[in-house]
């Protein structure tokens, strides 16, 4: 029997029974043709190439089942160039954000650009976006229907409905979007799989969600969530805030639950895409206590099954040779990989395509320039000298938002929030069809105490949101972003310190990996340098804007009480608690 490429002398992860074993493996037109011992076997291979592996580790190729090629900033052949050369060969991408500028048309061209054949890209599927927009407390640029789901499942790229991320509604409100749209879902497919995004639902809301057909969940974990989301029936996805210590001591504890759970990395951005994917959030499960053999299940056979992808997940005849090579066990490091039995040049310089889009992408950021009054915080009419207000409290480990109630002076008719020590002015204005629509927030906790900061990647609807404490700044950092039809700038001293150009639909570079990285790990030095304290502050400042994530968001509609699902004034009415 020919074979193209026979691997000798590695210790080859089996998937059934958990283990490493010193074994060959034969591959065939991209394919694993025999992987074992027995000599009777190999002798009957005629291999073109042999590659003695000197014990190292096999493992197959890591396949990430939720996650956003935007996050990363960079364009989809960019993005899965790089995450191959970091050990994924499979992703389940869900483009609502290039659906919330461009709606279905715009998930087709991420489709194009991702052909499911190249050899020098990992492979994507895609998940129906669900949530577009996310809520209906925001305007975005489009809008995925329930008729679009039910044309978009037809796909045989689209392997799932992503995650539904207004779950309220869906267990509230039958006739709602979202509930429609998971409707849509289950009747394009006999046994539909359908993603959730479930934050803090517990007994009862969970059961029901459960109900509905949602029947995964990405959010942050605890051990009691988990522990309720195993008994009920839901496949949890864990990405790396979730790897906490707590939870790796919970998931190593009952390894029964292998199978039912794997990790994802849901968002990574273009400075950590260069370095790692996927494998960082299992090498740091593995330095937390998990046994290399549950984690390396759940970044391989659990998400395979959970996607029903038959051909990969595991080192066996027939499934696709997509592996990876570990010359570290417990560091999980990296050191080559063989997508469709070829072997993967990890040293390649990055390219990108230039001017892949429809020239209308590069024209999406539809607003005027701001100017000073655009700053001003008015205080209600009748305002005494002073007035009780929400703010946004910015954490220093996590995008969780609560509401912080303030008392601020009033002077000349204007809320004097300068004047206490910690606060930053926050607003979003809708930037996609002209409708002169602004939301207003006061931020406080780890946010910026200098300059100020613009955006038009801002989850999901992705208006311009500026930040700042300086309004002179505020005005130099808004017209700039708009200026450059997309992208983040940080001001300071009435001065640009960092920037990073997204030209695509506002959300996108066509640039290099490295160069993207390079910029984007400047904006994030800046904002550090500025006062924001969060661990991940582009994250955590691009969310203050997302009104499903707990609980108090703003968006060009105004102030969201996520919990409620309903906009609240920034001002507290007279008397209220």
């Amino acid at each position: 029997m020919k074979a193209d490429l026979l691997l000798q002398g590695a210790q080859v992860f089996d998937s059934a029974y958990r283990c490493f074993r010193t074994a060959s493996v034969a591959i065939l037109d991209g394919r694993i043709l025999y992987a074992g011992t027995d000599e009777e076997v190999l002798k009957q291979i005629e291999p073109q190439e042999v590659a003695d592996l000197s014990g190292r580790w096999v493992i197959p190729g890591l396949i990430d089942i939720h996650m956003h090629i935007e996050s990363s900033m960079v364009t989809p052949p960019v993005f899965l160039k790089a995450a191959l050369q970091h050990g994924t060969s499979t992703c389940i991408a869900e483009p609502h954000e290039i659906a919330n500028v461009f709606g279905t048309e715009g998930i087709e061209e991420f489709i194009r650009l991702a052909p499911a054949d190249d050899p020098e890209h990992a492979e994507v599927f895609f998940g129906a976006p669900s949530s577009v927009p996310s809520t209906d407390l925001e305007d975005a640029g489009a809008a995925v229907t329930p008729e679009d789901i039910s044309f978009l499942m037809k796909n045989p790229r689209v392997r799932c409905l992503g995650e539904v991320m207004d779950c309220r509604t869906v267990i509230s409100e039958p006739q709602s979007r979202a509930a429609r749209v998971v409707k849509a879902a289950e009747a394009s497919r006999t046994v539909p799989i359908i993603e959730g995004h479930v934050p803090a639902f517990l007994g009862l809301d969970l059961a029901r969600i459960l109900y509905a057909g949602i029947d995964s969940d990405h959010c942050e974990q605890t051990p009691e969530r988990m522990r309720q989301r195993f008994e009920m029936g839901m496949f949890v996805e864990v990405q790396l805030k979730s790897v906490t210590k707590e939870n790796i001591a919970y998931l190593a504890a009952h390894p029964e639950l292998t199978g039912l759970w794997s990790f994802v990395t849901d968002d990574v951005m273009a400075d950590q895409l260069q370095h790692d994917h996927l494998a960082r959030v299992v090498r740091q499960a593995i330095s937390y206590g998990l046994d290399p053999a549950s984690a390396i299940i759940a970044a391989t056979s659990s998400p395979a099954v959970r996607m029903d992808l038959r051909d990969r997940g595991r080192i066996a005849p027939g499934r696709l040779a997509d592996l990876v090579v570990l010359d570290s066990l417990e560091g999980f490091h990296v050191a080559s990989v063989i997508h469709r039995g070829c072997w993967v040049d990890r040293d390649s310089a990055d390219t990108s395509s230039r001017h892949d889009f429809p020239e209308r992408y590069y024209e999406s950021i539809h607003l005027a320039p701001r100017t000073l009054d655009d700053f001003v915080l008015s205080a209600p009419k009748g305002a005494g000298a002073a007035v009780r207000v929400h703010t946004m409290e910015i954490q220093e480990r996590s995008t969780f938002t609560p509401d912080r109630i303030r008392e601020l002076p009033v002077k000349d008719g204007r809320i004097d929030w300068k004047r206490t020590v910690g606060l930053a002015l926050a607003r979003v204005f809708e930037r996609h069809h002209h409708l002169g629509l602004s939301g207003t927030a006061l931020l406080s906790g780890a946010c910026l105490k200098e300059g100020a900061v613009a955006s038009t990647w801002v989850h999901d609807h992705h208006n311009l949101l500026v930040v700042g404490v300086d309004e002179e700044d505020m005005v130099l950092a808004a017209n700039s972003v708009i200026a450059r039809q997309g992208g983040l700038v940080v001001v300071r001293g009435s001065k640009i310190v960092a920037e990073m150009p997204l030209p695509v639909a506002g959300i996108l570079t066509e640039d290099p990996l490295p160069l993207a990285a390079e910029r984007l790990a400047a904006v994030t030095r800046a904002l550090r340098d500025q006062g924001w304290g969060n661990s991940n502050p582009v994250m955590s400042l691009c969310t203050i804007a997302l009104p499903v994530s707990p609980a108090l968001k703003v968006t060009d509609r105004g102030l969201v009480d996520v919990r409620q699902g309903k906009l609240v004034d920034l001002v507290l009415p007279e008397g209220e608690a």
